[in-house]
């Protein structure tokens, strides 16, 4: 199994489709605490983002905002432009590395993705020709192409920090893939370093640089990302404690209120209302 799929079997990524159509005049996206993808299929678009210059898209292109950004789009062609759109919920919120990591727009032409045709084909299917079950096919098929997104950041090095950067490199993605294998276990830098058949001394200081926080930030990280995900489902958190790597229930409490405040109890409490 790949490092990219171990990653994304701990901590994955939901997409809802919310329009798709033809839009004939300027619409506004407003920041409701998740990200966007948009699927550009026809039409020139003229984009505005929060913060930022216009953008300008003449060709069929996938846009990405990961985090809750207000933007506008305007289509420029006549006839409108033919667009699928999405929000994007990234497991564990505000403590998934594979979110931290991302640019804050990401645009990827459909030519430059070979891979892109056929799963493109079929959204586009499902999409406008609004057969039943439609909307399930398409939230997955989404879901599908930011995958396919995330792949492309990797191997283009658009990820210029975070997990998807180390994840580019050879020895760090031994570590990273390592601990996504077995997160339950005790995880020292130590450990990590030797998966990454490095010094403990010199794993630290790349992990550090290509990803932004240390080996041990890292690790919390995840399993805190964990944690949110599993006790959104449901699960006790005796047993979302054992299953994340926290020593027991207490020691996840203290970690909780260390990141966000509250207990996890509490935290999810404030979620569900």
């Amino acid at each position: 199994m790949d490092s990219l799929t171990r990653l994304l079997e701990r901590l994955g990524v939901q997409a809802h489709l919310f329009y798709s159509g033809t839009l004939c005049e300027s619409s506004g996206f407003t920041s409701d605490g998740r990200g966007h993808l948009h699927v550009l299929r026809a039409g020139e678009l003229e984009v505005r983002i929060e913060g930022q210059d216009v953008h300008r898209f003449d060709e069929p292109t996938l846009l990405v905002l990961p985090r809750p950004l207000v933007h506008e789009f305007r289509p420029v062609s006549e006839s409108g432009t033919e667009l699928v759109c999405a929000t994007l919920s990234f497991d564990g919120a505000g403590t998934s590395p594979i979110l931290a990591s991302l640019p804050r727009f990401v645009f990827v032409p459909f030519r430059e993705v070979a891979a892109l045709a056929p799963v493109l084909q079929f959204l586009f299917d499902e999409a406008f020709q609004q057969r039943f079950g439609a909307t399930v096919t398409v939230n997955r098929t989404l879901e599908a192409l930011l995958v396919l997104v995330l792949r492309y950041c990797v191997q283009q090095g658009l990820a210029k920090r975070g997990v998807l950067a180390a994840l580019g490199d050879q020895r760090l993605s031994l570590a990273i893939d390592a601990f996504h294998a077995r997160p339950e276990i005790d995880w020292t830098v130590e450990r990590l370093a030797e998966a990454a058949n490095m010094s403990r001394a010199g794993f630290a200081a790349q992990f550090r640089d290509v990803v932004g926080e240390s080996p041990a930030h890292y690790v919390t990280s995840v399993r805190l990302s964990m944690a949110c995900k599993a006790l959104e489902a449901g699960v006790d958190p005796k047993r979302v404690a054992s299953r994340c790597g926290f020593s027991g229930a207490a020691s996840m409490s203290r970690t909780f209120k260390q990141r966000f405040g509250m207990t996890p109890r509490q935290w999810l409490a404030a979620k569900t209302n």
